[in-house]
């Protein structure tokens, strides 16, 4: 009797910590990513140490939009489990999103001394690089995925520009033309040539 009466406290118990996992998987499936972080939300206290409930509240609230809140969750996850690579990752966006390139910088330079050729800590940290207006190391970033990626356009773009902001031309415009080649359509190709072909 004591053994059925613990098995039934057992699984209660379990179902009550399992529910709102489950039901917030649901609602994401539903496309519903308000509700599927509210059914989780009783529970973020009592979960501080559970590393996949952190990491979900962060992704959904990057999902909904609340970026400040999601990059808490992400760096919760990433205290409680140090070397993962993913609540490092999933930090960026959001960052991005909010425009701290500095701490994209630094996020990205942590995932980079872990992973090395990461390439999304790689095109986020280039990207930070030349939205602050740092082109000169924004190019080394963008120049070493080229290398891994020849046909990555973005890239190849990001490069184009930053060499264009930097007025060298000539450099700009071998870029521009490799885009070009690979998406002749890109109004991002076609007015950057132009800016070289300018005088």
């Amino acid at each position: 009797m004591k053994f059925i009466l613990f098995f039934l406290v057992t699984s209660l118990s379990f179902s009550l910590i399992a529910d709102p996992l489950l039901d917030s998987y649901k609602h994401e499936k539903e496309g519903n990513y308000i509700k599927a972080f509210e059914a989780i939300e009783p529970i973020l206290g009592s979960s501080g140490k559970d590393y996949v409930i952190q990491l979900r509240a962060g992704w959904l609230l990057y999902m909904i939009g609340n970026f400040s809140q999601a990059v808490m969750y992400f760096q919760k996850a990433s205290v409680l489990n140090a070397t993962s690579l993913e609540p490092r990752i999933y930090q960026l966006k959001p960052l991005m999103s909010l425009g701290k390139f500095r701490e994209v910088e630094l996020v990205a330079k942590s995932i980079l001394r872990l992973d090395s050729k990461n390439y999304t800590a790689r095109s986020s940290l280039a990207f930070s690089l030349y939205s602050a207006g740092d082109f000169k190391n924004a190019k080394i970033y963008y120049e070493s995925l080229i290398q891994d990626y020849p046909t990555d356009t973005e890239m190849i773009i990001g490069l184009a520009y930053s060499h264009l902001n930097q007025v060298e031309k000539s450099k700009a415009l071998e870029y521009f033309r490799m885009a070009e080649r690979l998406i002749p359509w890109d109004s991002r190709v076609k007015l950057g040539i132009e800016a070289c072909e300018a005088k």
